[in-house]
């Protein structure tokens, strides 16, 4: 509530949840245990106050891809895409890359009817996210050899038909008809697309191929969140402004600012909303442009503190060689025999991180901020971030002298996340620390 309260006070008039698993579906059985979920009631609740805030709550949830806890359940691996599935990387890549259900079984449309039979009556929204982004496997499991772009666009057909059905009007992300843009004409006019594109320079022909064919399209930048305990700012301040020019150029019907929580989520919201600020600042003017200027101003209205961003920028420079998707490599190739390829930052890259993340923890431990929420959240990042290098420090070899406590950071980061998150991937975060720590 305290977030949808932010979102309306920078007038943005609508917000997703995107669910994969996250949500009590009878088919999950007890699997959503293990991690918590949203219930019912939850869903309800913050329908009305998004309701409240004058905020549309879009459903969003997975109807043919990022099914990977539905199909890893034995009464449903049957419906797997994928060909001689087998767990050889941590789950979280496996359960981005291995979840595409079987457009042909007859199952699947039944389950996916389902899911969204269980989980649209909660919502006051007209608009109805059937997702379908990202089928890997139609094009590398056991229909590689078919028209993957027909398969695809017939089993869509049947879920919009579906939705339709029920009086609302469907929305989708739209990754998969720009790689088959012949197949866009068999799907109905008033579908809104989501054009979704997270590094600089996206190919601006995409927002050409949503208007020449006449569809809506709503353009999709991102915070540069995921995989990092920081934003990555840098890469967020171009991708946010060059999505939106393009999308004010070719008519887009809006922006959804995308927060992603891959690979365990290790970042707060808190550390999330200078990309998330700046979408909605140039959603309503699309000459606002990320700077001096509008640093000055997100410091003012957001962080309460005249040196906010620039505590935030020194951390994202930090973080920068300091990958959190390679430590993970470094962790599953002690689960796995499939070896990844792992690179180590150079000592001085480590050395570098290491004093500047000591800088912002000794000047922010002296400091109190009018919202120290803040404060608090960039020092924990900061801490964290020197944790991440000396882990890397040990595993490559150098020798320099350790400075954090990895357990102590970690009870701190557990009673930070549990202050506003359910345990979601908590526990799979800490174990990979510990694991790394040990080795």
């Amino acid at each position: 509530k305290k977030f949808i309260d932010t979102l309306a006070y920078y007038k943005n008039n609508s917000l997703q949840l995107y669910v994969e698993h996250t949500f009590p579906f009878k088919e999950l059985g007890d699997n959503i245990e293990k991690t918590g979920y949203l219930t019912p009631e939850e869903i309800k609740e913050l329908d009305d106050y998004c309701y409240e805030n004058f905020i549309e709550f879009i459903p969003s949830i997975a109807t043919f891809g990022h099914l990977y806890e539905l199909l890893q359940r034995d009464e449903f691996k049957d419906l797997q895409t994928a060909v001689d599935f087998e767990e050889d990387q941590i789950f979280w890549w496996k359960r981005m890359r291995h979840h595409t259900i079987d457009p042909k079984n007859e199952r699947s449309f039944e389950i996916i009817k389902s899911l969204i039979d269980q989980y649209m009556p909660l919502f006051r929204s007209q608009v109805f996210n059937i997702c379908c982004d990202e089928t890997f496997d139609l094009t590398r499991g056991k229909y590689k050899e078919e028209d993957t772009g027909k398969l695809y666009v017939d089993f869509v057909k049947k879920i919009v038909s579906y939705v339709e059905s029920k009086g609302k009007k469907v929305m989708m992300w739209g990754d998969i008809l720009l790689a088959h843009p012949e197949c866009i004409d068999e799907l109905p006019k008033d579908i809104e697309f989501l054009n979704w594109y997270y590094e600089p320079n996206p190919d601006e022909e995409s927002f050409k191929t949503f208007e020449d064919a006449g569809c809506k399209q709503i353009v999709c930048p991102g915070t540069s969140s995921w995989s990092r305990l920081v934003e990555n700012v840098a890469v967020a301040d171009v991708n946010i402004v060059q999505m939106l020019d393009l999308g004010y150029k070719y008519n887009a019907d809006g922006q959804l600012n995308t927060n992603w929580g891959d690979l365990g989520n290790p970042c707060s919201i808190e550390l999330a909303m200078h990309g998330l600020v700046l979408g909605a600042a140039k959603s309503w003017n699309i000459k606002t442009v990320p700077g001096d200027e509008f640093d000055a101003e997100i410091n003012a209205v957001e962080y309460k503190n005249e040196n906010g961003v620039k505590y935030l920028r020194m951390l994202d420079d930090a973080h920068r060689n300091l990958s959190w998707n390679n430590l993970l490599f470094c962790y599953s190739n002690l689960i796995y025999e499939n070896k990844f390829e792992v690179t180590y930052p150079e000592k001085q890259e480590i050395e570098n991180a290491i004093s500047v993340c000591k800088t912002v923890i000794d000047e922010l431990s002296a400091q109190s901020w009018k919202k120290d929420q803040y404060r608090k959240e960039m020092l924990l990042a900061a801490e964290g971030i020197v944790v991440i290098a000396e882990i890397y420090a040990k595993l490559a070899g150098y020798e320099i002298k350790r400075i954090s406590d990895t357990a102590n950071w970690l009870k701190n980061y557990r009673r930070r996340w549990l202050e506003s998150n359910k345990e979601s991937q908590l526990s799979d975060i800490e174990k990979i620390f510990i694991t790394l720590e040990n080795v």
